[in-house]
């Protein structure tokens, strides 16, 4: 589910030239009917920044997942982190989610860092905590 119509042209391009069905939808995240997709083990993927705003879109989706009692004890949530302490920062554990992680009681399964390449400001490495709603 991603807002932006031009990442979403961007990645059915890339789904259909590498024969992956990613199946994006050019959708608000925040109001979408996740109950219509009928999905059994999901994964969402937070790539905003919990500081940038990212913070509502999550605790939008938890409480959507935690409304829908047939995937809510099978789902899990991926948020991008940071390691950069911004302006408006407060709590940095677990990369700016420690603490939506800990009030919605959520398991860390596992952190992931990456190379960070979008964003300039950012020269160490991204991390992707991996997370399931218990």
């Amino acid at each position: 589910i991603e807002i932006d119509d031009v990442l979403v042209e961007l990645q059915e391009t890339i789904s259909k030239s590498t024969n992956q069905n990613f199946n994006p939808k050019c959708k608000d995240a925040l109001e979408f009917d996740y109950s219509q997709l009928q999905l059994t083990h999901p994964i969402f993927f937070i790539g905003g920044l919990s500081q940038m705003g990212g913070d509502i879109l999550a605790i939008s989706i938890i409480d959507k997942i935690n409304g829908i009692s047939n995937i809510s004890h099978n789902a899990g949530l991926v948020f991008a982190g940071t390691n950069s302490k911004k302006q408006l920062s407060n709590n940095m554990s677990h990369g700016g989610w420690g603490s939506i992680i800990k009030k919605h009681n959520l398991n860390i399964v596992d952190t992931v860092s990456l190379p960070t390449i979008w964003t300039f400001d950012q020269t160490i490495e991204t991390p992707y905590i991996y997370t399931k709603f218990n």
